[in-house]
This record gives structure tokens, sequence and C-alpha cells, in this order.
């Protein structure tokens, strides 16, 4: 099994469409997000994100 995150492009507080349409997805084996994740907030507490 596999777990799928998609986000779509744009800021909502901007009120107003970008100039391009991005969708992004990113698909991990369901069994290892908590491993990615973990590996994720080293670089999150680096840059204060």
């Amino acid at each position: 099994m596999f777990a799928l995150y998609m986000d779509e492009s744009g800021v909502e507080e901007l009120h107003s469409p970008p100039a391009h349409f991005v969708l992004l997805g990113v698909m991990i084996p369901a069994d290892s997000w908590k491993d990615i994740a973990i590996e994720l907030e080293a670089p999150k507490e680096v840059h204060d994100l």
C-alpha cells in the first residue's frame, strides 16, 4: 500500500489566481512514511520552517 500526498498551487490570502497551475503528488510506501517524516524534520528545523 502507498500513501499519496497531493497539493495544488495557489495562496488563498492573495485573492488572485497564479499565472500557472501546478499540481504536485508524492507517493511513498505506507510502511515507511513515519521514518521519512522523521528525516524531514531536521532540514525544517535548520531553516525554521
